[in-house]
């Protein structure tokens, strides 16, 4: 009886693995993106952080039992569990400071979220100094999150540079998001 057992647990190793394999994959790709396009710290990238599991896109309310499928689980990002959660995507400034000629050790960044519409302990970014927006934004203080790199939307974060490097904050706005960030949480 052992053997037969012994045999399940292999062959349920196989398939963990080829799991396994398929989500270091995944992450390797965006490794290998941030060290192409020398990711640093204060460049600007796309991140898709998942919908809202009680709201769509347009805001209105799912029914409470509405279920979801695996396969649209994955192409919603990922489902939220807050209401108040940061959802869809959204573009974001890396602050986390690392070497891109490290970047296979990279799994995690924290960032700090960019939306269209103010907030309370948000920063202003004007369009006119960065290229990369379209509308006057706002750098989320109080939202600064760590994400899985899988996040990233490599397409969307080098269209917002010059196609092989992504775009940054300009100097001035980094010197004042650092006071920023200092005062919002008091170090």
């Amino acid at each position: 009886m052992a053997h037969w057992d012994e045999m399940f647990d292999d062959s349920n190793n196989d398939v963990n693995e080829q799991r396994k394999k398929v989500c270091e994959d995944r992450i390797r790709k965006t490794q290998d993106f941030l060290k192409n396009s020398r990711a640093r710290q204060w460049d600007i990238i796309s991140i898709e952080f998942g919908e809202q599991l009680f709201r769509d896109k347009n805001f209105n309310y799912h029914p409470m039992d509405k279920s979801y499928s695996l396969e649209k689980i994955k192409q919603m990002h990922g489902l939220n569990y807050g209401s108040y959660e940061l959802s869809y995507f959204h573009h974001a400034v890396i602050l986390t400071h690392f070497d891109f000629r490290k970047s296979n050790k990279i799994k995690t960044l924290t960032i700090i979220p960019i939306q269209t519409r103010y907030r309370p302990n948000s920063f202003k970014l004007e369009a006119k100094y960065h290229k990369f927006l379209e509308y006057d934004s706002y750098l989320l203080l109080d939202r600064i999150s760590t994400i899985g790199i899988e996040r990233i939307n490599s397409s969307k974060s080098l269209s917002l540079g010059n196609s092989k490097q992504l775009s940054q904050v300009n100097s001035q706005t980094i010197a004042s998001l650092k006071k920023g960030i200092k005062e919002l949480y008091q170090l």
